[in-house]
């Protein structure tokens, strides 16, 4: 029965077959590293079991049925007996527990213990059996009935996984203030900004998480919208997740599915005015638009496409929050993309129409989206705006929270004020030392009472003098197949898809057991399960810290690797993805894979008027482009690039360089226009010249060509074209020349 899959568990229960037949015997299961697993497998034991019973009890009257016992705790291991009569096998008190715990249990049961309940607490949904009599033990032990996993299950974070937790410390006001505002959207419908600001590793993250776990429920809807760190030029990134997440539209999904269920998404709410808006949501994340739609953009400049987007993005959000309360929570606002920024700048004005929480997590950095839209919200929404800045904890709480984490009486005074003064009131820095003392052994966790102990070492140990170091510290205990799949991750980003990493590793072994121990060691967790299995690191330093320590020329080769997988992986639905491509092949140093997504990504970047970035893209392209072939460059294609930079420039208001590069461009297309007042007038005449001769001889002045020929005369008509915006208003003499030579070039 065990080899039927089991949702997404199957591969976690064909790890555990083993156990799991012991289990089904009645014999202890105890898993110290992996409680969640543990669970996953005993839950996975009882409904599989059910045909079987019922074919039992149906064929041959038989009552049959099993029951499940687990308890987490140090256990001694190793081979019994004499080299005939031998066994590997498990011993100590944690394995007779684990066995008291199935012999109690009701059958059809998964009856866990203390140990095993304060790891998995969040996960399942349990039901507490009170003390129960174990024999051996003195006194009765607490006993749980686990009833399945919970729909929605909280979030392990920090050291949740080794039994250590904390209530938030230091942040009473901040979370107060925060659960107002929630309540005020919820009750009262009032719109709202809510911006927090804070160094790396103070706690913003962890507080939002607080704030949405005591007020989320099903009367508001919570969309995330990441920004990456490389992904100042990867346009509307963060909004492209929301509106996946509203349509659910996951990574597995080609691009007709993808279709199918935006305009489904976008039907259920607008109805007969889905025209209006699904065209520009499509363009926003990057679908081809389809008919009976295509002629809502087939006409659009780039800048008219851009207000489009603008305008149904506002009314989709207005839209949805209208339905039920909504927040929209933008992590790691200081990476947020020119065009992201611009978007949520015009969707700021909504929290005084509709009940939309606007949330901003940010690094405090100067000049970043995040302190523009702080400026910008205090200056129009003075009285809706909370601006909240974390400072590091002060000496007391930080040894509060040491002191809730750990609980050691004999910790001797210097360490913990050592502690303390080293993590410099930065709550991750102080995890990170608290999990490089448990990794060290400095502390051990007693097994009779359960509670921590310092060692002989801990008076000893030298501690790093940084949070990267600690990082790098602890993934150098880690094996090297784990280490090998951590490097991976952290090239494809600080969240990565599972079946994407698995398809870049290139390996016939099953990831799940590297995963979890690297989820065991609290430097990555699980981010989804639901479109698709997707991870992310615990924290940006940690994937920074592993990723700087990887050597160049295997950095090179991983993100050759990532980008090439993600060709295969989306073939179907490539332009989505040409910014994470050209990202990725310009570190891989694949110059011309590199240079081709550049161009493409500027080009889709330019499409909906994300200006910023698609110039970005263009001068990464004219490195790129340097660095391939040096000034060996074909004309044409120099020509072409600084054409559309000149474009970019305009659309952007920066006429005095779009001009330039647009002179630029014709230079290389070898028809520069004449510098000189006078040339530029004796220019004009031979053109009128030319056109008279084409109206009184037009069989004479018709030419052939190359397709060469052609691509370049077609390359100046469109730089003309472009000028010409420009000239009309600045210099009249020119704009006459350009449009004499475009109309010459026509005829």
């Amino acid at each position: 029965q065990l080899n039927e899959p089991i949702d997404r568990y199957d591969g976690t229960v064909a790890r555990l077959l083993g156990d799991a037949i012991l289990a089904f015997f009645g014999a202890p299961v105890a898993h110290e590293n992996d409680p969640e697993r543990a669970t996953l497998a005993g839950l996975a034991i009882l409904e599989n079991i059910a045909p079987l019973r019922e074919k039992l009890r149906r064929e041959n009257g038989i009552d049959f049925n099993v029951r499940v016992g687990i308890n987490t705790g140090l256990v001694i291991a190793g081979q019994v007996g004499s080299d005939v009569h031998g066994e590997y096998t498990a011993m100590g008190d944690a394995v007779n527990l684990a066995a008291r715990m199935e012999q109690t249990a009701a059958p059809g049961t998964v009856q866990i213990a203390e140990g095993t309940y304060r790891a998995v607490a969040p996960l399942f949904e349990v039901e507490a059996l009170g003390d129960i009599p174990i024999k051996g033990k003195s006194r009765p032990v607490p006993a749980y009935r686990v009833l399945g996993r919970n729909a929605e299950p909280g979030k392990l974070r920090g050291l949740e996984r080794r039994g250590l937790s904390s209530p938030l410390v230091g942040r009473d006001e901040e979370l107060a203030t925060l659960e107002r505002t929630v309540h005020r959207l919820q009750s009262e419908n009032e719109g709202a900004i809510a911006l927090i600001f804070g160094e790396a590793g103070l706690g913003k993250t962890t507080l939002i998480g607080e704030v949405r776990h005591k007020t989320e429920s099903n009367d508001i809807l919570w969309l995330e919208g990441r920004t990456l760190s490389f992904g100042q030029t990867l346009s509307y990134w963060p909004f492209r997740e929301m509106l996946w997440q509203v349509a659910g539209i996951s990574e597995e999904d080609d691009e007709q599915t993808a279709w199918d269920k935006l305009e489904k998404s976008v039907a259920g709410l607008f109805g007969e005015q889905t025209a209006d808006i699904l065209p520009y949501l499509a363009s926003l994340i990057a679908l081809e638009v389809r008919e009976p739609y295509r002629g809502k953009v087939a006409y659009l400049d780039a800048e008219a496409l851009g207000r489009q987007v603008y305008l149904a993005s506002r009314r989709f959000f207005e839209r949805l929050a209208k339905d039920r309360p909504l927040v929209l929570l933008f992590e790691d606002l200081h990476w947020m993309d020119n065009a992201s920024a611009r978007l949520l700048e015009h969707l700021l004005p909504l929290i005084e129409r509709a009940p939309l929480m606007i949330v901003g997590l940010s690094r405090v950095e100067s000049g970043t989206p995040g302190e523009q839209i702080a400026r910008l919200a205090e200056e129009e929404y003075p009285a809706r705006t909370t601006e909240l800045q974390l400072l590091p904890l002060p000496p007391r709480e930080s040894d509060l929270l040491v002191q809730n984490l750990l609980a050691i009486d004999d910790l001797p005074p210097q360490v913990r004020q050592r502690i303390v003064d080293r993590a410099g009131g930065n709550p991750f820095f102080l995890e990170e030392i608290i999990r490089t003392l448990i990794d060290s052994g400095a502390i051990e966790r007693d097994t009779r009472n359960g509670r921590w102990r310092a060692t002989k070492s801990i008076e000893t140990l030298q501690l790093p003098d940084s949070i990267q170091g600690l990082i790098t510290a602890r993934v150098d205990r880690l094996t090297e197949d784990v280490k090998q799949v951590l490097r991976t991750a952290s090239v494809v980003g600080r969240s990565f898809l599972y079946r994407l990493l698995r398809e870049v590793m290139k390996v016939d072994r099953e990831l799940d057991s590297e995963l979890a121990t690297l989820q065991e060691s609290d430097i990555i967790r699980e981010k989804q399960q639901q479109p698709e299995l997707e991870y992310i690191f615990k924290h940006a330093l940690a994937q920074e810290a592993v990723y700087e320590g990887i050597l160049l020329e295997t950095r090179h080769q991983l993100h050759c690797g990532v980008a090439e997988t993600i060709e295969a992986l989306f073939a179907g639905r490539l332009e989505e993805f040409y910014g994470l491509l050209a990202y990725h092949y310009a570190r891989a140093n694949a110059s011309e894979k590199a240079l081709d997504y550049l161009l493409k990504a500027g080009d889709s970047a330019g499409q909906v008027a994300a200006d910023a970035e698609a110039l970005t893209y263009y001068q990464q392209a004219l490195a790129a482009y340097e660095q391939a072939f040096g000034e060996g460059w074909d004309p044409m294609q120099r020509a072409t690039l600084e054409r559309k930079m000149g474009q970019a420039l305009f659309r952007r208001g920066e006429h005095t360089q779009a001009q330039d590069r647009l002179l630029q461009a014709l230079a290389y297309l070898g028809h520069p226009l004449p510098a000189s007042r006078w040339e530029v007038r004796r220019g004009i005449l031979a053109e009128v010249i030319q056109q008279a001769l084409i109206r009184l001889a037009p069989g004479f002045m018709r030419k052939g060509g190359s397709p060469d020929d052609f691509a370049n005369e077609y390359e100046r008509l469109i730089v003309y074209e472009s000028l010409a915006w420009i000239d009309a208003v600045r210099d009249q003499e020119r704009f006459l020349l350009g449009s004499l030579k475009g109309l010459n070039i026509w005829e």
